[in-house]
């Protein structure tokens, strides 16, 4: 079975730490990919720390897998435990997906080879074919001018991420943006903002 623009028949794994930043930043990475990808089935995939708080409340009542795990990689976690079958992508939680995907990424994603992509992303084929392949160019920068599916951002101009986890109401007009993927990542967020306590 195809994945197709939308993301059926892809899981994608919101791999991050158990801390504050990461419970919002996974949440509006979640966000953008119901939005963009709604098909595709997301779940978490959190590392332990030593903040003992019970983040990512929010999986549950969206009905997420939210999965817990002290050490080992992702791959290794996924498959081990029998998370997901293949293909899947893994993601940090500053990716979000601004728009569905297109058909370059499609004749990659629907290919036979496990990617380690730019900005952080893994994705895993049903292959006994176990070459890792390297692709630069599936994910980009929030400060670039081009447009991909998934944008990888961190603070950027006056978004400062740690600044903005608590703030109540849209901010679009208080962050300067330069690129549309900036734009993109405001709206989101703004949007995502107002729908976590839901």
């Amino acid at each position: 079975m195809k994945i197709d623009l939308f993301g059926d028949n892809l899981t994608i794994f919101i791999q991050c730490e158990n801390e504050l930043l990461n419970h919002w930043l996974a949440y509006a990475s979640w966000y953008s990919l119901n939005i963009n990808l709604p098909h595709a089935q997301v779940k978490l995939l959190v590392k332990r720390t030593k903040d003992t708080s019970l983040y990512f409340d929010w999986a549950a009542r969206r009905n997420i897998n939210c999965y817990r795990y002290i050490e080992g990689s992702a791959r290794g976690i996924i498959d081990c435990n029998k998370h997901a079958d293949r293909p899947y992508l893994i993601i940090p939680p500053s990716v979000m997906a601004v728009k569905e995907f297109d058909k370059a990424w499609l004749d990659i994603l629907n290919g036979k080879s496990n990617l380690i992509i730019e900005n952080g992303i893994e994705f895993y084929v049903n292959s006994e074919d176990n070459k890792v392949s390297k692709n630069d160019s599936l994910c980009c920068g929030v400060a670039t001018s081009s447009v991909a599916t998934f944008v990888r951002y961190d603070d950027f101009n006056d978004f400062v991420c740690r600044e903005w986890i608590n703030k109540k109401g849209p901010f679009t007009k208080k962050v300067r943006t330069k690129t549309i993927n900036e734009q993109k990542v405001i709206d989101l967020w703004n949007r995502a903002q107002a729908t976590i306590d839901l």
